[in-house]
C-alpha cells in the first residue's frame, strides 16, 4: 500500500512534464518525408506563425474615415504589442516611380486620413495587384491582415508558441476595430487548440461524476464509486506520468486517453462489484473469484489497444501504446491494490447493498428473455453488410475539422473560401539553380489545375513593383535589389539558393491533395521541385489512417480469438463460433454505420474500431468463468454486462459537449457500439447457441 502510494505521487510529479501539442506540424508524424518536407520549408523561409484576420465593411466597401480608423488601429495594436514581428496589410504594397533625381516607393493605396471621401471603392487598386485574393477579396471589398508572430526563445509548455500573447492580441483587436472580424491562420488554430485541451479537463470531470452517481445507482453506495475511482485516477496518473518521462506531448488525440482508461477500467470492478452483491462472501473471496476471469478480459482490452501499434502514424502508435500500459496498470491496481487498501481499512471491505442498488430486476428480467433464433440468424446479414461497407469507407480528415461547423476558425475558413476561391496555401519548392525556362513551364501546368485558385511568386511581386519603370535598365536593376533585400524577399528566396511559389487551393480533401502532390512529383521526378505544406502533411498522413484501421482491427479480432479459442478449449466449452459471430456483432453494425452515415475514416473511426474490437469477447470471457456452459454464465453475470454498457455509454456520451469534433462523433458512435455489442454478447449468443 505505502509503496502504491510512492508511485503515485511520483507519477504525479512526472505528469508536470507532459507538452501540450498545439501546432499541426508537431501533430504529424516525424517520420513522414511530407513532414519533413514541411519542416524544411519553417527552416529555408522562416516560420509561418501568423494571426490573419479580415475586415468586412458594413456596406458595399469601405469609406475613407473607415479605412483611416482602421489604418491608425492597426499602428495602435503593432505598437503596443512586442510579441509582433511583422505586418502585411493593403497599406504595405508599394510600387517603385522614378523621377528625374529620386527613385521613391509609393503606396498603390493613398493614405485615407483627411482624403475627400469617394464615391467610389478605395480599395479598387488592389484588383490589378497580385495581392487580389489575398488582402482582399476578388471584389476589392474586405480588408485582410496578417501578423507575423515572434515564437518563444525556448520551449515552454506548448512548445514555441506564445497562447497569452496570441490571445491578448485577438482581444485588442476585437476591441479596437468596430467591424465584423474573421479570424485565421496558424496562431489561431494553435489557440483555439489550447482552448480546446483545456476544456477536455472539464469533460474527464463530468466522466467521473457520471461514474460515481452511476455505482451509486447500481451498487446502493457511494463508496463503490470512490473506489472505482482510485482505481482510475492511479491507472490515468501512471500513464500520464509515463508520458511526461518519456517526453510525449498532449494532443487531440491524447486528450481522450483518459476516457479511454475509464473505459476500459469500468468492465473488471463492475463485474466484481455485481459478484459481491449476488454473492454476499468475503472480500477477499470476491476478488480471488473475478482475477482470472479479469485477467483474460483486461488482457483482450490490452490487444485491442495494442494493434494501434502496428500503425505507420506515430501519434497512433503512442496512443495505442498508452491506453495499453493502462488497461494493464488499470487491472493490478484492482486486483493488488485495492485488496491491500481493504485489508488496512476493513469498513471498505463491504462497498455494496444490494437493498438500494436500482435496475436490478430490470436487468435481470432483461436478460432472461431470449430472442427467436430465426431473428438472431437474420441478423447476421450484417455481416455481408460489412464487409461491402469496408470496401467503400470514406477517407478524409483535414486539420480544421478538429473544429465544429459553427466555431469561429471553421466560419472564418468558410468566408475565405466564399470570398477569394480558396482554403489552404502550400509551399512549391525549386531547388538552387533549377532553370527558370522548366520552371515557368512548370508553373504554366500546375496553372491549369482545378485545384489552384492563384499563384503568389517572387517573380510576379518584382514585376509588378517596377511596372512604372519603363526604360531604365539600371534603375529596375536598383528596385529589384533593395526588394532582394528585404524581409518579403526571405519569404521566397532561401539563402541557401532554393526558391519557392505559393500556391492557393479550394480544398482540404484528403484525397484530392495527395492526387495533386503525387502530380506535382511526376514533374519533377528527380525531387528538383517538391510540394509541402501543413495540409499537404496532413493529406499524406491521413493516407496512412485506413491502413491503421485495417491493420489494427484485423491484428486485433486474431489475436482476440487465439485468447477466446484457448479458453474454450482449456474451460472445455463448446460454441467457439456462436462466441466470435455475437462478439463480431457490434463492431460490425458500428462499420455499417460508419458508411451509412458518410463518416470518414480518421483517427476517431481507428480509435472506436480499436476499442471496441478490443473489448470484444470479454462478456463471453465473463460467462464462460460464469457456469459450466455459456447459458448458465450468461444467467450468472449478463447483469454485469448490462451495468457495463451502460455505464460505458453514459461516459461516452459526456463527450458531445467536447470542444473538438472529433471526440463529439467518438462519444456517440463508441455509446451505439457498446450498446449493439451488449445485443450481441447476450441476446445474439443466446440465440446461437444449442439451448438443452
Amino acid at each position: 500500500m505505502a509503496l502504491s502510494l510512492v508511485f503515485f505521487i511520483l507519477f504525479g510529479y512526472l505528469a508536470q512534464n507532459l507538452r501540450q501539442i498545439v501546432s499541426i506540424v508537431d501533430q504529424l508524424d516525424p517520420q513522414m518525408r511530407s513532414t519533413q518536407e514541411l519542416k524544411r520549408v519553417k527552416d529555408l523561409f522562416g516560420s509561418e506563425s501568423s494571426l490573419g484576420f479580415v475586415v468586412e465593411p458594413e456596406g458595399p466597401f469601405f469609406k475613407l474615415a473607415d479605412l483611416c480608423l482602421l489604418q491608425n488601429q492597426v499602428n495602435d495594436i503593432v505598437f503596443n504589442h512586442h510579441s509582433i514581428e511583422g505586418v502585411m496589410s493593403p497599406y504595405k504594397i508599394r510600387q517603385a516611380v522614378e523621377t528625374s533625381d529620386k527613385l521613391m516607393y509609393v503606396r498603390i493605396l493613398p493614405s485615407p486620413c483627411g482624403a475627400p471621401e469617394m464615391q467610389s471603392n478605395p480599395l479598387a487598386p488592389l484588383k490589378n495587384s497580385p495581392w487580389e485574393k489575398i488582402v482582399t477579396d476578388s471584389e476589392a471589398r474586405d480588408f485582410a491582415v496578417s501578423i507575423r508572430m515572434k515564437e518563444l526563445e525556448t520551449l515552454g509548455k506548448f512548445g514555441t508558441f506564445d497562447p497569452q500573447a496570441v490571445d491578448d492580441l485577438i482581444g485588442s483587436i476585437k476591441e479596437k476595430i468596430p467591424f465584423k472580424i474573421w479570424f485565421m491562420g496558424t496562431s489561431a488554430q494553435q489557440l483555439f487548440t489550447m482552448k480546446g485541451l483545456a476544456q477536455s479537463q472539464i469533460l474527464n470531470f463530468l466522466v467521473v461524476l457520471i461514474i460515481w452517481c452511476g455505482f451509486r445507482l447500481l451498487f446502493g453506495t457511494w463508496r463503490s464509486g470512490a473506489i472505482f475511482l482510485f482505481t482510475l485516477f492511479f491507472s490515468a496518473t501512471a500513464v500520464f506520468g509515463l508520458m511526461g518521462l518519456l517526453g510525449y506531448g498532449m494532443d487531440p488525440l491524447s486528450s481522450c486517453l483518459f476516457l479511454m482508461i475509464a473505459v476500459a477500467s469500468i468492465e473488471d470492478f463492475i463485474f466484481i462489484s455485481y459478484y459481491q452483491m449476488k454473492e454476499n462472501g468475503s472480500f477477499k473471496k470476491t476478488f480471488r473469484q473475478m482475477i482470472t476471469a479479469s485477467f483474460f478480459t483486461s488482457l483482450t482490452t490490452m490487444m485491442g489497444f495494442g494493434s494501434l501499434v502496428v500503425s505507420d502514424l506515430e501519434s497512433i502508435r503512442r496512443f495505442g501504446a498508452m491506453a495499453a500500459i493502462g488497461s494493464f496498470v488499470e487491472w493490478g491496481c484492482v486486483f493488488l491494490v485495492v485488496p491491500s487498501f481493504m485489508g488496512v481499512f476493513p469498513s471498505w471491505q463491504r462497498w455494496v447493498r444490494k437493498e438500494k442498488a436500482w435496475f436490478y430486476k430490470i436487468s435481470n428480467q432483461a436478460v432472461k428473455r431470449s430472442p427467436p433464433r430465426w431473428l438472431v440468424h437474420i441478423s447476421l446479414l450484417v455481416f455481408v453488410v460489412a464487409g461491402f461497407s469496408v470496401g467503400n469507407l470514406r477517407l478524409s480528415q483535414t486539420p480544421t475539422e478538429v473544429f465544429p461547423t459553427d466555431h469561429p476558425f471553421q466560419r472564418g475558413m468558410e468566408y475565405i473560401k466564399k470570398t477569394r476561391g480558396w482554403v489552404a496555401d502550400a509551399s512549391l519548392v525549386f531547388e538552387p539553380n533549377f532553370p527558370e525556362l522548366k520552371k515557368s513551364e512548370i508553373l504554366s501546368i500546375i496553372a491549369t489545375n482545378p485545384l489552384v485558385t492563384k499563384i503568389e511568386s517572387y517573380d510576379g511581386i518584382e514585376n509588378f513593383v517596377s511596372k512604372n519603370i519603363q526604360n531604365s535598365t539600371l534603375t529596375k536593376e536598383t528596385v529589384s535589389f533593395e526588394l532582394s533585400q528585404t524581409s518579403f524577399s526571405k519569404r521566397f528566396n532561401a539563402d541557401s539558393g532554393e526558391k519557392r511559389v505559393i500556391l492557393y487551393l479550394q480544398t482540404t480533401n484528403t484525397e484530392e491533395l495527395n492526387n495533386f502532390r503525387e502530380k506535382v512529383s511526376k514533374l519533377c521526378p528527380q525531387k528538383e521541385c517538391w510540394l509541402a505544406g501543413e495540409y499537404i502533411g496532413f493529406a499524406d498522413f491521413s493516407k496512412s489512417l485506413i491502413r491503421t484501421l485495417f491493420n489494427s482491427l484485423f491484428l486485433s479480432l486474431f489475436l482476440v480469438a487465439l485468447v477466446v479459442l484457448y479458453l474454450t478449449k482449456a474451460l472445455k466449452r463448446e460454441n467457439f463460433v456462436a462466441v466470435m459471430l455475437s462478439a463480431l456483432w457490434g463492431p460490425a453494425w458500428m462499420l455499417v454505420a460508419i458508411y451509412a452515415f458518410d463518416l470518414s475514416v480518421n483517427f476517431v473511426t481507428c480509435i472506436v474500431a480499436s476499442t471496441l474490437i478490443g473489448l470484444t469477447g470479454d462478456n463471453a470471457i465473463q460467462y464462460m468463468f460464469g457456469g459450466v456452459r455459456l447459458l448458465e454464465g450468461i444467467e450468472r453475470r449478463g447483469i454485469g454486462s448490462v451495468q457495463c454498457a451502460l455505464i460505458m455509454a453514459l461516459c461516452c456520451l459526456s463527450f458531445a459537449f467536447s470542444y473538438f469534433e472529433p471526440p463529439r462523433t467518438m462519444g456517440i458512435l463508441l455509446a451505439a457500439g457498446f450498446m449493439m455489442s451488449l445485443i450481441g454478447d447476450v441476446w445474439v449468443l443466446k440465440g446461437l447457441i444449442k439451448q438443452k
